[in-house]
């Protein structure tokens, strides 16, 4: 009886997660990959190419712990399939 109470609040957690992590990783990398493009010309003054950079770098740690969180959570919610 637990197994059939836990299994759809399961579910639907591992579905609203995976539907946000697309929703928080598009964007990110949208953005990301403006950023790229702006840092292959040529003409950028050096501060903004270091401070473009520095937000590059913070997107791929976003993007990281937010395929961490994903991960770690559906391991979990497997977890309490499995029981």
């Amino acid at each position: 009886m637990e197994q059939l109470l836990t299994r759809p609040a399961t579910l639907i957690r591992t579905e609203f997660l995976t539907t946000m992590s697309h929703e928080l990783r598009s964007p990110i990398a949208q953005i990301m990959g403006v950023m790229e493009l702006v840092l292959a010309d040529d003409t950028l003054a050096e501060d903004h190419r270091r401070l473009i950079g520095k937000a590059v770098g913070s997107g791929e740690v976003l993007l990281d712990l937010i395929g961490a969180v994903l991960v770690r959570v559906l391991s979990y919610s497997s977890d309490l399939s499995l029981r």
